[in-house]
């Protein structure tokens, strides 16, 4: 989740002094063409890397047109019920991400009752794959409905990144733990443990740093301004609430087996997602080593650590995964189809379920209804 640092309230204005110099009216500010670059730069970039993935998919899919037509007729009516499972493990990956930021939130000290999460997480997962910026959108559209029940506002988005830092460590250490296993058993070579390792050494690394500079008093201040400049878009009210919030205080106050049931209600979001990728390799006729399926699946996966240069990385990641698994001699063919089928339910059919509840939210309808935070006050 990212945050905008601009100042409140700050308006660019075409006549304001720069440098003591007036700026014409019909003359754009030297400043506003930076932003509108950015901008257009990073649209290009998402456009030619969509471009590209899509590229890779078609040269897959020409080159094993024939091997994809006969993995198709693989898909029997007695392979169809792995199919199915898929799905239900793809329904249990839903509930869980929605209790991965219910429970980071209660580890803050908030409160969120269990359906409700399940819709608000729904909403943002389909509008993070809609709206420009990804799961930023997503989880700005989070933090204000669950801001909307009542929750601090430093709480709140100290959760949600929490729970972004702590599943993607989970995913790093499945994804070593699993790798390791087949390298002791001599499946695969140990080359293959260096990029989760790495990916891992950051994570514990950079959040045990993020941990201590925001229990610094000058750093959290800094961090608390930058977190008040983020909530004054969800009203006067919240932005309010965090004028004297203390992110060094917020964090001593964390309850630390809240921050356990955060991983291991991430690792159930992992292990049903990839055990999705893995019935629908099998729903075509082949099966995958846990170690193939996790360097496959964890890597293409810890790509979403870094911001998204397209919806869910649409695109990205099919290629990537399917690109992978033929390295390990899954048929391409086999690979490609098998990785559609697996988006088809993990991204295409969570982002129809969510459209509900999204469209409450993008029609200017929120999930939920602002209540007044009181003491022993149960938030629903």
């Amino acid at each position: 989740m990212t945050v905008d640092t601009a100042p409140v309230g700050h308006v660019l204005d075409a006549d304001r002094p720069v440098d003591g110099q007036p700026v014409a009216a019909d003359q754009p500010a030297a400043h506003d063409a930076i932003p509108r670059y950015r901008a257009l730069a990073g649209r290009a970039l998402r456009w030619s890397l969509l471009a590209l993935a899509a590229a890779m998919l078609v040269r897959f899919m020409s080159h094993g047109w024939p091997e994809i037509r006969a993995s198709l007729s693989l898909l029997t009516v007695q392979r169809m019920p792995l199919f199915a499972l898929a799905v239900v493990a793809e329904t249990l990956w839903v509930y869980a991400m929605s209790q991965v930021y219910r429970s980071a939130l209660m580890a803050f000290g908030g409160r969120v009752r269990r359906l409700t999460a399940v819709r608000i997480s729904m909403a943002a997962f389909t509008l993070s794959r809609v709206l420009p910026g990804g799961g930023a959108a997503g989880g700005a559209v989070a933090a204000r409905e669950l801001i909307a029940l009542g929750n601090p506002a430093v709480e709140t988005i100290l959760s949600m990144l929490a729970s972004w830092w702590i599943t993607m460590t989970g995913l790093a250490a499945l994804s070593v733990a699993g790798i390791a296993a087949s390298v002791f058993t001599d499946v695969l070579p140990a080359h293959h443990l260096i990029v989760p390792g790495i990916a891992l050494a950051i994570f514990v690394g950079g959040g045990v740093a993020l941990t201590l500079v925001a229990r610094s008093p000058r750093s959290s201040r800094r961090l608390a301004d930058v977190i008040a400049r983020a909530a004054a878009r969800f009203g006067p009210q919240v932005a309010a609430s965090v004028v004297d919030a203390s992110v060094g205080s917020a964090t001593r106050r964390v309850r630390r087996g809240g921050l356990f049931a955060v991983f291991g209600w991430g690792m159930v979001v992992w292990i049903t997602d990839a055990t999705a990728l893995w019935l629908a390799l099998a729903a075509f006729g082949w099966q995958v080593e846990v170690g193939v399926l996790l360097v496959a699946y964890g890597v293409a996966n810890m790509i979403s650590a870094l911001p998204e240069l397209t919806p869910g990385w649409l695109g990205v990641l099919e290629a990537s995964v399917a690109v992978t698994l033929s390295t390990f001699g899954v048929p391409n063919g086999v690979a490609v189809i098998a990785v559609l089928a697996y988006r088809l339910v993990s991204y295409w059919l969570p982002t129809a379920a969510g459209i509900p509840a999204a469209a409450s939210v993008f029609g200017g309808r929120p999930l939920t209804r602002w209540r007044a935070r009181r003491p022993g006050h149960a938030l629903g």
